[in-house]
């Protein structure tokens, strides 16, 4: 006869989606006691794992028994936020192992740095994986706006803010002009494919309601156009200016419009 505390347990574990397999494990019981435990449980069942998410992995309902599988464990279906639907041992989810569908993370070797906070940044998900296997993330930064951060930009100190607090005043202006119009905007945008070495930034990206990109906007402050001595050298210049170039090209082959307002229109 078992103790009210053992049957309490095995009822819980049950009810939080474990498979008797996985209790008798866990407990010590044989699964023909646990069978006898929660037999009442088994109709009208609502399993706790439903609707949950796990990574950037949501449980839809428990997947159908299949024969061909040796595990008696519950597996359940899954929708990655890449919008595939896959079947996933619940043991799996719980600990972690699995956390999508393979998408993006390649074998769940990237660290996961969702609802964590750097300086004024809070990470919200993960956006993407580039070619050289690196995560960027979206993030919210706690004047509002949305930026898009490397795992080692926010992990060695390097963005600690959307660059809110050191804007240049045309980039300032322009935001506020954005503000006013209640125009859907992020800072700081990156395509995956428009790159020099590492993907570009864009100042803004403007959205339509259902966040679809409508445009992007690079402020070009003097700096975009001579050489100031000390930190802004020939050498930064043309580095800037090629990159200025690639951006300008990439949005030209992939009809995507692209505001470059000068210094001279925010004075």
């Amino acid at each position: 006869m078992l103790s009210q505390e053992k049957i309490n347990l095995i009822r819980k574990l049950y009810n939080q989606g474990y498979s008797k397999t996985e209790i008798s494990k866990h407990t010590g019981c044989a699964t023909a006691t646990i069978k006898k435990y929660v037999k009442d449980m088994d109709d009208n069942k609502i399993d706790k794992m439903i609707g949950q998410t796990f990574g950037q992995l949501t449980v839809l309902s428990r997947a159908p028994k299949r024969k061909d599988l040796i595990s008696r464990c519950l597996r359940y279906t899954c929708q990655c936020s890449c919008g595939k639907i896959i079947e996933v041992n619940g043991n799996s989810l719980r600990t972690g192992h699995t956390m999508s569908c393979g998408c993006s993370r390649q074998g769940s070797n990237i660290k996961d740095l969702t609802n964590q906070r750097f300086g004024l940044l809070i990470v919200q998900s993960l956006a993407y994986v580039d070619t050289n296997r690196r995560a960027i993330w979206n993030c919210k930064c706690d004047c509002g706006h949305t930026i898009q951060v490397s795992s080692h930009g926010l992990l060695s100190g390097y963005n600690t803010s959307c660059g809110c607090v050191n804007k240049s005043t045309g980039e300032k202006y322009l935001e506020s002009l954005l503000m006013q119009m209640q125009i859907n905007y992020c800072t700081q945008y990156r395509i995956n494919e428009c790159r020099y070495k590492n993907p570009l930034p864009f100042d803004f990206a403007i959205f339509d309601n259902n966040n679809k990109l409508l445009a992007l906007i690079e402020y070009q402050g003097d700096i975009h156009f001579k050489s100031t001595g000390g930190w802004n050298t020939e050498k930064d210049l043309q580095e800037r200016k090629k990159r200025d170039s690639i951006k300008k090209e990439y949005c030209s082959q992939h009809n995507i419009t692209l505001g470059r307002p000068a210094s001279c229109w925010a004075t």
